[in-house]
């Protein structure tokens, strides 16, 4: 399928491969917003290097998967290494791309970022000694780094306070598709719903590529949401719970944040927020809205008449107040009635 949309990104993207300096590009978003599809489909996967980091691998896991890649990216030296720390592996790094000939932009791709970074493993002090000392001294390096759990994310690299502070070329935040390309996604697969049907299916998942993927061709918006979000074997039935732990770690203040929300129409301020949750004003709580906000699930906006520091907090995402809104209840309901919605 051809890239639908992300003409700013694109555009992004070639200035970075034009400029006579090395370059950091940070993707950050959603769960099955589309980064990697984005990141591949533009560069039609030549990348110099490319690794994913493995999920719920430790340490030893990682550095043993990233020498791996090397070898299969032609760096055959890496056989006989054997890096026992984060440092050691990024100097071997560094020696396979000092092996590579020719002037053009070599194009580093690491995604799941954050996977990389477990507990006590210094990754991340190693990663900004690889981009100060190693690639900040060269011309042809785009180094491009994705992950999906935006508070890792928006902490750890957006927020850094140190090695990458003020480092960052370029943060892109890859945003669901808009009615429009929603439209014309759907149009790429040969499924030609009314506009009517359409906006039926956006208020329900949004514009997230994965899940419109999803639409079969044939059916009506009424079977798709039914097959999607009502039956247990469907794709979203699940989504709520593995969206926020994919996303965010101790995800329960986030949760509730978001339910709370869903029963307002016309959303809440901070102080409402905090008497209905119960939760305490604090870092924490700064820190969870501030990630929900980041994620483009939560917008803070003024109402007509009020002053600015009484901001008010809505549900943005149409997935999540679909399912906390409505999807809920309607399981419930087909719980009783042993039909589908």
């Amino acid at each position: 399928m051809q890239l639908i949309g992300r003409k700013e990104e694109q555009k992004t993207f070639k200035h970075m491969m034009q400029s006579t300096e090395s370059k950091l590009v940070a993707v950050y978003g959603r769960r099955r917003i589309g980064k990697t599809f984005l990141i591949r489909k533009y560069f039609d996967t030549k990348f110099t290097f490319e690794i994913v980091g493995l999920h719920n691998g430790n340490m030893k896991d990682q550095i043993r998967h990233f020498v791996q890649t090397l070898v299969r990216h032609g760096y055959a030296e890496a056989m006989v290494a054997h890096p026992d720390t984060w440092m050691e592996t990024f100097d071997l790094f560094s020696l396979y791309l000092n092996k590579l000939k020719g002037k053009e932009k070599k194009v580093i791709f690491f995604d799941e970022l954050p996977w990389f970074d477990t507990p006590r493993s210094k990754f991340l002090m190693a990663f900004e000694h690889f981009w100060n000392a190693f690639c900040t001294k060269r011309s042809d390096i785009l180094l491009i780094i994705c992950g999906s759990s935006a508070s890792w994310m928006i902490k750890k690299i957006l927020q850094n306070k140190g090695g990458l502070h003020n480092r960052i070329s370029e943060k892109m935040q890859i945003l669901p598709f808009t009615l429009s390309e929603t439209k014309l996604f759907l149009n790429e697969k040969g499924i030609k719903w009314s506009m009517y049907d359409i906006a039926q299916l956006y208020m329900t998942m949004g514009g997230i590529p994965y899940y419109l993927d999803a639409v079969r061709k044939g059916e009506s918006v009424v079977q798709c949401i039914d097959r999607l979000c009502f039956q247990k074997t469907g794709l979203m039935y699940n989504e709520f719970e593995e969206l926020y732990t994919s996303l965010f770690s101790n995800s329960d203040n986030h949760k509730k944040i978001i339910s709370i929300l869903a029963s307002s129409k016309g959303g809440m301020t901070r102080d409402e927020l905090i008497i209905k949750s119960k939760l305490p004003s604090g870092g924490n709580l700064t820190s969870t809205m501030d990630e929900l906000v980041k994620s483009n699930f939560i917008i803070p906006w003024t109402p007509y008449g009020r002053k600015q520091n009484k901001l008010v907090f809505k549900i943005e995402d149409f997935l999540l107040y679909f399912i906390s809104n409505l999807c809920m209840a309607g399981r419930a309901d087909n719980r009783k009635t042993g039909q589908n919605w």
